[in-house]
């Protein structure tokens, strides 16, 4: 499915169907780009051919999902964020029970992980709670 709009009716939102993606590549200034044909309604007879539209091609829909930027998930702390944000817990007693025995209470490295996850102020990756 997608949607789009045409300059000449900026206001109107029309919807079509995707009927083909021609694998063919067309490259033209180093950009490569690849020839979709849409299927729209178009019982108005307001679209005609030659009109520049902008379209939003739906690949892939969920609901009820968790949308993340990609920054945020590439954020990888030194290690003296780290000991502040725990030190910080520790101060408030927000620590969790369990976390720090696999590192040991003092020892960290920072550079072991590249994925972090934050819940309520605890740092999680690769399955367990890190201190």
């Amino acid at each position: 499915m997608f949607s789009f709009t045409v300059d000449a009716y900026s206001d109107l939102k029309f919807e079509g169907t995707v009927s083909q993606v021609r694998l063919q590549p067309v490259t033209t200034n180093n950009v490569v780009t690849y020839v979709v044909i849409l299927n729209a309604p178009n019982p108005d007879k307001k679209l005609m051919p030659g009109m520049t539209a902008s379209a939003t091609i739906y690949v892939e829909e969920k609901k009820n999902t968790l949308l993340l930027s990609g920054k945020a998930v590439r954020f990888t702390p030194d290690q003296a964020y780290m000991m502040k944000m725990f030190q910080k817990m520790r101060a408030s007693g927000s620590m969790p029970k369990n976390a720090g025995r696999r590192y040991g209470r003092n020892r960290w490295n920072a550079s072991e992980h590249s994925c972090w996850a934050i819940f309520s102020g605890y740092a999680f990756s690769s399955g367990k709670w890190l201190l």
